[in-house]
């Protein structure tokens, strides 16, 4: 059985307030650059458009979509927010290749919480290629890695309170 996707006006509303963050930027393929001088031959994404530029296109958006101006642009972290079942896994899926086909970005990382979300998400890649394979004609490699353990120890402190004696002091947990 074959699945169809049909997108939804609020899912491709979301799409192009991402990509629009992005306005005024250009192809950034044209701009990748290949080193040879580094450990690995490759550069990742690059963002020459300015943060006060990111600020213009983050305000638009905004006004847009009828949200309160933002004046942290400059931390270039944004969110989509969706609700549960609304088709967010295919948002960011679709955003990737939109941002692909528009800018030339090529790097994305997916961060997910569980192996259980990992391997739905991995799934999700899976059954939308075709999809968006015959929307972009553009073939994505990916990459799933699995760590189990963090690649840090995190140390975590807390109070020992008086025993026998003993003044208050911290030790380390393991």
């Amino acid at each position: 059985m074959k699945l169809q996707f049909t997108p939804q006006p609020y899912q491709n509303d979301a799409v192009a307030a991402v990509v629009g963050l992005f306005h005024g930027e250009g192809d950034l393929a044209r701009k990748y650059t290949r080193r040879t001088d580094m450990l690995t031959d490759n550069v990742g994404n690059t963002l020459p458009v300015g943060v006060e530029q990111i600020q213009l296109n983050v305000h638009a958006v905004q006004r847009q979509n009828r949200l309160s101006l933002t004046d942290n642009a400059d931390k270039l972290s944004f969110c989509v927010e969706m609700e549960t079942g609304t088709g967010k896994t295919y948002v960011y899926i679709k955003t990737i290749y939109e941002l692909n086909a528009l800018y030339g970005l090529t790097k994305f990382v997916v961060v997910v919480p569980s192996i259980a979300i990992r391997e739905g998400v991995k799934k999700s890649f899976e059954m939308t290629h075709e999809h968006f394979q015959n929307q972009y004609n553009r073939q994505p490699v990916t990459l799933v890695y699995l760590q189990l353990r963090p690649p840090w120890r995190c140390a975590r402190v807390r109070p020992v309170h008086r025993h026998r004696g003993h003044d208050h002091q911290h030790r380390r947990l393991p």
